[in-house]
């Protein structure tokens, strides 16, 4: 269940009689299975991360999630892991629950919904038998995600998603 409070009283969780704009907002995802809320990312509309899917959250015609306008939709099954998604041009990128992909969501106008892509499908052989533990982002000079995996390796994925460009490098240790 999703709870947050009344808009700016951030330990007030009542509701008025009859329910006001500003009360609080409290809502369930109605999926197959109960899973953990990890995250919520804000990119231009509410995503919510759970350990087994991807919620998209509308409110009313201006955007604005109020206690009688809430719109709660599974775009994709594949779940969050815990670390923090980042997001880059109104996309996240977040790692799979099992820690070992990277996936993409954001608003596909072609499909006039949420879509994503899995952006290790054409690099296994950087992330078989390894997890994700960490990870940033640095947009200048080349809008590039460092990644920690699991052995210690750094990996440098470049993505450009208005181009549909993405490239994997890895970056062994130096010798001592």
């Amino acid at each position: 269940q999703v709870e947050a409070s009344r808009i700016g009283f951030y330990k007030n969780y009542t509701r008025s009689s009859p329910i006001q704009d500003d009360d609080r907002v409290a809502f369930k995802l109605n999926g197959r299975k109960v899973n953990a809320i990890r995250h919520f990312v804000d990119i231009g509309t509410l995503l919510v991360l759970t350990s087994g899917s991807e919620w998209v959250v509308h409110g009313d015609a201006a955007g604005s999630l109020t206690p009688t306008t809430i719109n709660a939709r599974q775009e994709t099954s594949n779940g969050a892991a815990k670390i923090q998604p980042i997001t880059i041009d109104k996309k996240a990128l977040y790692i799979q629950a099992r820690g070992s992909k990277v996936r993409s969501i954001g608003y596909n106008i072609d499909a006039d919904g949420f879509t994503g892509s899995d952006l290790t499908i054409f690099s296994p052989d950087l992330f078989n038998g390894y997890t994700i533990i960490d990870w940033c982002y640095q947009q200048e000079p080349y809008s590039i995600v460092w990644i920690v995996r699991s052995d210690g390796i750094l990996l440098s994925l470049t993505w450009v998603p208005e181009q549909n460009v993405w490239a994997w490098a890895e970056h062994p240790r130096k010798n001592a």
